[in-house]
C-alpha cells in the first residue's frame, strides 16, 4: 500500500522534511521512496507541495500519515479536519482531559443554540405585539371641557 509520510532531512539540530510518496512497507528513512512530493522546513516555516501530484496519489488510494494529512489540510490541498495524531502515545488522563474539553465544547454550541433561538422567539413576538398595537383602533378621545 501506498504511504504519503514525511521523511527527515537536514543537518544535526536543524529538522527539514520532504513529503515522500513510498511504500508503506518500507522505512521512509531507507531513501528509498517513489516520488518527491514536496518539502516542510518547520524552522523556516516554509512549504512547497506539489498539489497536483498529491492529489493524484491520494486518487490512486495512497493514505497519508496523520501528520502529513494535518500538513495537506492546512496548504488546502485537501479538505477535512486534522486528526489527532498522538492516540498511540497518549496517557488515559489525556485522552479523558480531551473527551471533556469535546464535552464542554458540545455544551457550549447547544448553549449558543438554544439562546439564538430564545432571542429570535423573543423578538417575533415583539413584532407581533407591535402589530397588535398598530392594528387596533385608537381610543376616541373625551371632548375638552368648556371654560366658560
Amino acid at each position: 500500500m501506498l504511504s504519503i509520510r514525511l521523511q527527515r532531512v537536514g543537518k544535526k539540530n536543524r529538522p527539514a522534511f520532504r513529503m515522500v510518496l513510498t511504500d508503506k512497507r518500507r522505512a521512509s528513512r531507507s531513501g528509498s521512496f517513489l516520488e518527491w512530493l514536496g518539502s516542510v522546513d518547520r524552522i523556516a516555516k516554509t512549504r512547497s507541495i506539489d498539489k497536483d501530484r498529491v492529489v493524484y496519489w491520494i486518487s490512486k488510494g495512497a493514505q497519508c500519515t496523520d501528520t502529513a494529512h494535518n500538513i495537506l489540510v492546512a496548504e488546502g490541498v485537501i479538505t477535512g479536519e486534522k486528526r489527532f495524531n498522538h492516540s498511540r502515545h497518549a496517557s488515559k488522563k489525556t485522552i479523558k482531559k480531551n473527551e471533556g474539553a469535546e464535552a464542554a465544547r458540545v455544551k457550549a454550541e447547544e448553549a449558543a443554540k438554544a439562546e439564538a433561538a430564545a432571542k429570535a422567539e423573543a423578538e417575533a413576538k415583539a413584532k407581533e405585539d407591535a402589530a397588535a398595537a398598530a392594528a387596533a383602533p385608537a381610543p376616541e378621545e373625551a371632548p375638552a371641557p368648556d371654560v366658560a
